[in-house]
């Protein structure tokens, strides 16, 4: 636990179930004391472990057996949030409220499972239209966007015998800079070739074990108005054989103390204090990050908060890419009174702004009621390990980590796969070989776009096959099995 408490909190995110997990044996602390320090860096990161620890309150989905783990996580809870004040407050309550309306539409959505799907939908057009959209909220399963806008007649019942889960589409805006899959995905439809590998100077620096010169440069200002008081150079010396240590060196380099009469127990406590400001510059100057839900530790994602300053520019940024869809789009009223977009909204995937430091596009997620969406998120874990492994040894394959949040006892958010079609709507569409598919879609089969579809098929088939075999996945029917508009499987 101390070496992860070393790690900038965008590192931590990726472990987040795993954290959780770790309180039940938890006897010294140690993994309490990880959980809460990294809360106070990253309010993204304290959003996620408490969706996290609600969904790990009991053992059933009925919320009837509480867990034995239900006293610690009340109390960490309890912690965190009585922690946050004036603005982090305020945040929090708004991230929550929001979110709470969204997922208690499956709620409300119950009454009608035995209903036709054109009355299940009315029933959440109607509600969604009673949700406001506040500056700065965001989907959970997406910490790097900001939701601006809701398609509110973009509600979906999906089939389910006894439960009522629904998919929704949101307006979101994204930092120019993201470049996770799902952007990437957004973006390809206007591009007719797949676009190069990342030059290796452009991989992550958590990878490649080096720290941001940014990072490094701020070392020393950060020790100046650390606890520790003045920074004294004397006080820690540099574990190197070198005294003109390279840049490369830094990441090993040992802070080891003066030979000098200390009070360790003071020392230990400003020590602290110094890590957690050194985490939070890490995070703040590293633009890769894993992602807990599922992204490859080699996707870049904004998941901390570093400044007040940061996160009020980002609100603003937001709040007036906003204002360009509304003043953009004609809106109708809706039966409870609020402005409405139509069903297609005017916002295209990808497309950029007038402010070029964001990007809005079109998200759609299903939110599940009754279902345990844990497996899910450890599934996805797995995947993104495997992606980094054949990535690692340079075998050209293809894996797509999408991304999952377990946010209370059976429930959760899914992200759903842009510009993608399952097998089984294939199959409606009276599409019975993948080959004839693939010519027709792909136009035909001495083109170039069917060479790079065939082998997009090949190398993710290819991998998810390995995959499948060692993980033993269950529930694998053509529902379940997706192509997109690349040929991915």
């Amino acid at each position: 636990m101390r070496a992860l408490e070393c790690f900038p909190v965008d590192i931590t995110f990726f472990y987040i179930p795993q954290l959780v997990q770790a309180l039940r044996h938890d006897v010294a602390g140690y993994a309490e004391r990880a959980i809460l320090s990294s809360a106070q860096i990253s309010q993204h990161f304290a959003h996620q472990i408490i969706w996290n620890m609600n969904a790990n309150m009991y053992k059933d989905e009925e919320s009837l057996v509480p867990d034995a783990l239900k006293p610690a996580l009340d109390r960490i809870i309890s912690t965190i949030v009585s922690g946050l004040s004036g603005e982090d407050r305020t945040y929090y309550e708004k991230e929550f409220g929001f979110f709470n309306k969204v997922t208690g539409i499956s709620g409300k959505l119950k009454p009608f499972i035995k209903k036709s799907k054109a009355e299940k939908k009315r029933k959440i057009d109607e509600e969604m239209r009673c949700i406001n959209v506040e500056p700065g909220v965001y989907l959970p399963s997406n910490p790097d966007g900001t939701v601006v806008d809701i398609d509110y007649d973009s509600g979906r019942p999906l089939q389910s015998h006894a439960k009522a889960p629904f998919m929704a589409t949101f307006v979101v805006s994204r930092p120019r800079e993201s470049a996770d899959e799902v952007l990437e995905l957004l973006k390809r439809s206007e591009r007719t070739l797949t676009p190069s590998a990342p030059a290796e100077s452009e991989r992550s620096s958590v990878a490649s074990g080096k720290i941001s010169n940014d990072a490094i440069s701020a070392l020393p200002a950060i020790l100046e108005s650390s606890p520790l008081g003045k920074y004294e150079p004397g006080i820690f010396t540099a574990d190197t054989k070198d005294e003109k240590a390279s840049a490369d060196d830094v990441g090993s380099t040992v802070l080891t103390p003066r030979s000098q009469d200390v009070d360790a127990q003071n020392l230990s406590t400003k020590l602290e204090g110094v890590m957690i400001q050194l985490r939070r510059t890490l995070s703040s100057s590293l633009s890769d990050a894993p992602d807990l839900i599922g992204i490859s530790p080699h996707e870049p994602i904004r998941s901390g908060r570093p400044s007040r300053d940061s996160a009020r520019s980002h609100k603003l940024a937001a709040a007036k890419a906003s204002d360009r869809v509304q003043s953009s789009t004609p809106r109708k009223r809706g039966t409870s009174g609020s402005a409405v977009p139509p069903a297609k909204s005017t916002a295209t995937t990808g497309s950029h702004t007038a402010d070029s430091s964001q990007v809005i596009s079109r998200l759609s997620a299903i939110f599940k009621v009754g279902d345990d969406c844990r497996q899910d998120v450890l599934a996805l874990q797995l995947i993104a390990v495997f992606k980094n492994i054949f990535t690692s040894c340079g075998l050209d394959l293809y894996l797509f980590p999408y991304r999952v949040v377990a946010t209370a006892p059976g429930c959760g958010v899914i992200d759903v796969i842009p510009n993608s079609i399952s097998r089984d709507q294939m199959g409606r569409e009276k599409v019975n070989s993948l080959g004839d598919y693939f010519a027709t879609k792909y136009g035909g089969i001495d083109s170039i776009q069917y060479q790079q579809a065939r082998n997009n098929f090949v190398q993710s088939l290819a991998a998810y096959s390995v995959l499948s075999y060692l993980l033993q996945f269950k529930d694998r029917h053509n529902g379940n099995i997706m192509l997109d508009d690349e040929g991915h499987i």
